[in-house]
């Protein structure tokens, strides 16, 4: 089984959070990820989880402007694929991802929706997961899994550069999907 993370692959929550802590342009941090690699010139901002992170936040980021052709990628290769996304435990973020997925990709797709605690390599063992950090990669083959790492794509600004890099990982992602076997890859 394919499982596919959320933020930071198919959801922009870099450009959603700099939007909601009302960010300027010229003070958000470089590259797509808030891993917070700010500028040397910016102030790190107060925790991220001092803001009012409510489900209407969580239901409203935006996706990435591949993210439909992402998901139709994944499905070609595993029609039972899963959304997996870690939770910070709150009751507004299962609802309002729920709803980002249904905005998204329509209400056929909740199903596909698993949300978890931090650990994601809990479901790991023959199967794959693709997320855009590496640590969750390395955890995930670590338990008898395979990880592809989304590569960070500035969510922030788009490009002829961006738009390249992800049209390149998406040929990339379809090459390491398509070297799997379909039937060794478990089953739920």
């Amino acid at each position: 089984m394919i499982f596919l993370d959320v933020d930071g692959v198919i959801c922009n929550w870099t450009l959603g959070f700099a939007d909601l802590a009302k960010i300027p342009e010229s003070k958000r941090p470089i590259g797509g990820n808030l891993e917070f690699r700010w500028a040397e010139d910016t102030v790190k901002p107060r925790s991220i989880w001092s803001y009012k992170l409510d489900q209407f936040f969580w239901s409203e980021l935006p996706a990435y402007p591949y993210a439909a052709a992402l998901v139709q990628t994944v499905e070609k290769f595993d029609k039972n694929f899963r959304f997996l996304t870690a939770s910070p435990n709150e009751s507004a973020f299962h609802s309002g991802r729920a709803q980002w997925i249904k905005r998204e990709f329509g209400t056929k797709y909740l199903d596909k929706l698993i949300i978890c605690c931090k650990d994601k390599s809990f479901c790991a063992r023959n199967n794959v997961l693709i997320d855009d950090k590496q640590r969750n990669i390395d955890s995930f083959c670590n338990n008898g899994g395979y990880g592809y790492l989304w590569k960070e794509v500035n969510g922030l600004k788009w490009t002829h550069a961006s738009v390249d890099r992800w049209l390149f990982q998406l040929k990339e992602l379809e090459e390491y999907l398509g070297a799997f076997d379909p039937k060794y890859l478990r089953k739920y």
